[in-house]
């Protein structure tokens, strides 16, 4: 299947708001490139970890990724979303000098791209989450978690749930039985 990428290029402040917009305007998938800088202030509070930068968008910069059924009236739909965009302003958000652009790309090429993002993570001295599809030699003493996640399913890297493994490792001690319940979005 062949699907609509709009792209636009624009600032981290209208991040929020755009990708409503598409998300309105019936988009079947969102993505966010936000500037890989090193410079950026980054909150590591809850054990985030971040790896060098995977791109050259300048810094204050994104770049979000509509994903259109290839049926979609593209023209009428990117001339729904500028005045949205450009309304903005008045809202004191500045997109910037946006700019938006539209390719066909087939559904192989967005739906498993982001795989090349998702690296292990360590979420304590101990626990390593780790997709499948990446090959990686645990220490001495370390535990993986090893996950397949797909489109629905999440990539275990989410602030809560490394407080939770955490707290589960604090306190496991072993033998007993735990359930996740899981809230979903």
């Amino acid at each position: 299947m062949k699907w609509y990428e709009l792209t636009i290029s624009t600032t981290e402040q209208a991040i929020e708001m755009i990708t409503n917009f598409l998300h309105e305007m019936d988009a079947d998938g969102v993505s966010i490139e936000e500037s890989g800088t090193l410079n950026k202030q980054r909150d590591t509070s809850l054990g985030q970890w971040y790896e060098t930068p995977l791109n050259d968008i300048p810094e204050g910069q994104a770049i979000i990724k509509g994903y259109f059924p290839e049926a979609t009236d593209m023209a009428a739909l990117e001339a729904n979303v500028r005045p949205r965009i450009d309304q903005l302003r008045e809202f004191g958000i500045d997109a910037g000098d946006y700019l938006i652009s539209t390719v066909i790309v087939d559904e192989e090429d967005w739906a498993t791209a982001w795989k090349q993002y998702f690296k292990p993570i360590q979420v304590s001295p101990r626990l390593t989450i780790k997709p499948t599809w990446e090959e990686y030699h645990p220490a001495p003493g370390e535990e993986i978690i090893e996950l397949d996640p797909g489109m629905a399913f999440g990539t275990g890297t989410h602030p809560t749930t490394a407080l939770c493994l955490r707290t589960l490792e604090s306190v496991i001690r072993g033998g007993e039985e735990i359930i996740d319940v899981g809230t979903g979005s």
